[in-house]
């Protein structure tokens, strides 16, 4: 399922800098939650999304203008003093691709602080934001080595799973990105379970286009109730 590019003028670049400090607008801040990833995560959700799938439970995160704005550096400061006790974190929406360069600086600083593990939803696919149109494309090759699990697609209301392992809707597909990287093929992981090599015979078609970036994927695996917000 394609989806169209989100527009340059819409997203990101209205809102990012300001006075020379890279700005990044947010839903809100969750600690502990147990179904935003393994283990006990501290989740942001991020505010503004072009997607709009039907059937999503977060539309309060649509509107690109809602929410509130934090400079990177500090909401890095805030999500460590947070997730100190795991250093687990979990960056949804809304959608983390529609603020990219202040994605790629909030995934900068936290590696700086010490995270030891970081999950992205994006509800666009990979090989979306992999093409060259994407407004998220220039950014996507410094963001995925800072990235352990991205989990890629859309909501789709059809194939909802109340029994899927953080993911909404069996369609969307949990990519274990530093294997990935390592070996050049695509790994998924099916939570619970070894991870996954899908090879070209298999569920999953990789060849290999730009850097460590996976150029087309096929079909992949379940996982989450997509974008929940409610308090666990």
């Amino acid at each position: 399922m394609t989806q169209p590019p989100i527009s340059i003028e819409s997203g990101f670049q209205q809102t990012l800098k300001r006075g020379g400090r890279v700005k990044i607008r947010i839903h809100k801040i969750l600690e502990g939650s147990l179904v935003d990833g393994p283990g006990k995560r501290t989740v942001l959700f991020l505010q503004g999304c072009p997607i709009h799938c039907p059937g999503c439970q977060s539309q309060q995160t649509w509107n690109p203008e809602g929410g509130q704005e934090w400079e990177v550096v500090a909401l890095a400061d805030e999500l460590t003093r947070r997730g100190a006790e795991t250093g687990e974190y979990t960056i949804s929406g809304g959608e983390p691709f529609f603020q990219p360069e202040a994605l790629l600086g909030l995934l900068k600083a936290l590696r700086e602080r010490g995270a030891n593990h970081i999950i992205v939803y994006t509800g666009y696919e990979l090989e979306v934001l992999a093409s060259q149109n994407h407004p998220a494309r220039p950014y996507l090759e410094e963001i995925l080595p800072l990235v352990d699990v991205l989990v890629d697609g859309p909501f789709r209301a059809e194939l909802d799973n109340p029994f899927l392992s953080y993911r909404g809707s069996s369609n969307q597909r949990a990519i274990d990105v530093p294997t990935s990287m390592a070996i050049g093929s695509t790994v998924l992981l099916d939570w619970g379970q070894n991870p996954e090599i899908v090879a070209e015979n298999g569920r999953l078609v990789i060849p290999i286009g730009l850097y460590p970036v996976f150029a087309e994927v096929g079909e992949g695996h379940p996982t989450r109730r997509c974008g929940e917000l409610m308090e666990r």
